[in-house]
C-alpha cells in the first residue's frame, strides 16, 4: 500500500489520482471518488520506492535466492547489488567468524546426515543385491562409491547455502548500523521512519531494522 501510495499518487482501492488533495483533520487525505482515508501525507514522504537494484526492470521485487533477503518491509532484495556476484559472495563468507559456532554446529549436522544416508544405502544394498562374487562385491563397492560421492556434493551446497543463510542477516545488522543500505551500499536516513522505525534508503528504497550501536560491532 505504502508503495502505491507513494508511485502512483493514487488510492489504493479505486485508483482514484490524490494529487492535490487536502488533508482533513485528522491529517488523514480522504479519497473524493470512493471515501477512504489515508495517511498520504506520512506515507509518501516516509515510504521508500523501490527501484533498482532493489527491483526488477519490471518493478517487481528480487525473488528469494542465495544472495537475496527480505528487508523491515518484506520485500526481497538483492544484498550488495552493485557488486560482481563472486565479491558478493566472498564478503558474505568472509563474516564466517561472527556466527562461527552456529555455522560449526551446522556442518556437523551435515557431516551426520551424509554418513547416515551412505551407511544406510549401503544396507540396503547389501540386503537387496548380496553379492557372492568379487565381481559382484566390486559392482557394489563402485556403486556405493559413486552414490555416497553424489550425496556429499549435495551435502556440501546445501551446507553452503546454510551458511549464507546465517550470514545474511549478520552482513544486514552491521551494514545498516554503520548506516549504509545493505542493498546499494548507500547511505541510510539518519532518522528512522515514524511509521515503523526502519532505516530508509533514498537510493534504492529498502528498509532497514536498526538495533546495535555501531561501536558494539567492532571493524568494518
Amino acid at each position: 500500500m505504502r508503495i502505491y501510495l507513494t508511485r502512483e499518487r493514487a488510492c489504493p482501492v479505486c485508483a482514484y489520482p490524490m494529487d492535490g488533495l487536502e488533508p482533513e483533520q485528522d491529517s488523514c487525505t480522504v479519497c473524493s471518488e470512493c471515501g477512504a482515508a489515508w495517511r498520504a501525507d506520512r506515507w509518501t514522504t516516509d515510504a521508500g520506492i523501490y527501484r533498482p537494484p532493489a527491483v526488477s526492470k519490471s518493478g517487481q521485487g528480487s525473488s528469494k535466492g542465495l544472495l537475496t533477503i527480505k528487508d523491515a518491509r518484506g520485500v526481497w532484495v538483492p544484498l550488495l547489488a552493485e557488486s560482481p556476484k563472486r565479491d558478493r559472495q566472498d564478503r558474505i563468507m568472509a563474516l564466517h567468524d561472527r556466527a562461527a559456532g552456529v555455522i560449526r554446529r551446522r556442518h556437523f549436522a551435515g557431516v551426520m546426515i551424509w554418513f547416515g544416508a551412505t551407511a544406510a544405502v549401503a544396507a540396503v544394498m547389501i540386503f537387496i543385491t548380496k553379492p557372492g562374487s568379487l565381481v559382484e562385491f566390486s559392482l557394489s563397492f563402485f556403486t556405493l562409491a559413486f552414490v555416497s560421492t553424489v550425496l556429499f556434493i549435495a551435502t556440501v551446497l546445501a551446507t553452503r547455502a546454510s551458511d549464507f543463510q546465517v550470514l545474511k542477516p549478520v552482513l544486514v545488522r552491521e551494514m545498516a548500523a554503520r548506516g549504509r543500505c545493505p542493498c546499494c551500499e548507500s547511505s541510510l536516513r539518519p532518522t528512522p521512519s515514524v511509521i515503523d522505525g526502519s532505516r530508509l534508503c533514498d537510493t534504492c528504497g529498502c528498509a532497514w531494522e536498526c538495533t546495535d550501536p555501531p561501536d558494539a560491532l567492532g571493524p568494518p
